[in-house]
């Protein structure tokens, strides 16, 4: 199921709660009413994730491949989760 980066943006913003939901109301004033999806996960990786913790990610992605028993439909979910987790 694709989900509009419009959605993803009105249920990332309603899953935050307490300091993330603070931090929210005050970052996204400085786009004027005018945010997008992108917006929201550069300000969020921003926020919350470390160079190094983004480094560790990127390189995880970068050396995963399909071992083991792992099915071409597990790797892919793996690639996937790890993209979630990597700046654009």
């Amino acid at each position: 199921m694709q989900l509009t980066p419009d959605f993803k943006l009105r249920i990332a913003v309603r899953l935050l709660e307490g300091l993330a939901s603070k931090w929210w109301d005050g970052t996204k004033g400085k786009y004027g009413g005018n945010v997008t999806w992108e917006d929201f996960r550069q300000e969020f990786f921003a926020q919350y994730y470390s160079d190094f913790e983004v480094n560790a990610k990127v390189r995880e992605y970068t050396l995963l491949t399909q071992g083991g028993n792992m099915t071409v439909k597990e790797l892919e979910h793996k690639f996937r989760d790890l993209a979630d987790h990597i700046p654009e």
